[in-house]
């Protein structure tokens, strides 16, 4: 009965052949190239730092419903039950992926700042603008 583990590794599967594909095509490249504040690095840190997290408490919950699993075909709607009530004895151990969305998100907004100050820094603005063309008429 390793149903929960077998869904979050085609999940990820199906995620890592994703950014195969993107990071074939140059977008992976293109996104810590251009990224001069080095956040794209702390993302992705903190994304790989969760998902170490939640594979962790995974594998603890797929081996938590393995020691429920009762053989015996007659039995099986009884292993259902209490793998049902053991799941919400559980204690939740995962609200810190919530606020690492959360960071994630800053993070990203603190990039894209960082970056409109950095092209904005270029800008002359002591140039005279042209003057306006006068329509004849």
């Amino acid at each position: 009965m390793n149903t929960l583990l077998y869904r979050f590794i085609i999940l990820n599967a199906v995620a890592v052949s994703g950014v195969v594909y993107a990071y074939n095509l140059g977008y992976v490249q293109q996104v810590f190239a251009g990224d001069i504040s080095y956040i794209s690095y702390v993302i992705a840190a903190l994304f790989a730092a969760i998902l170490a997290s939640t594979t962790l408490r995974i594998l603890a919950v797929n081996g938590a419903v393995n020691a429920l699993v009762v053989a015996g075909r007659d039995r099986l709607l009884v292993a259902t039950k209490a793998r049902r009530r053991a799941a919400e004895m559980m204690p939740i151990k995962q609200v810190h992926i919530a606020d690492a969305a959360e960071w994630m998100v800053l993070l990203g907004l603190i990039g894209n700042v960082v970056g409109l100050l950095h092209a904005f820094h270029g800008a002359d603005l002591s140039a005279k603008s042209p003057a306006p063309r006068r329509r004849a008429g």
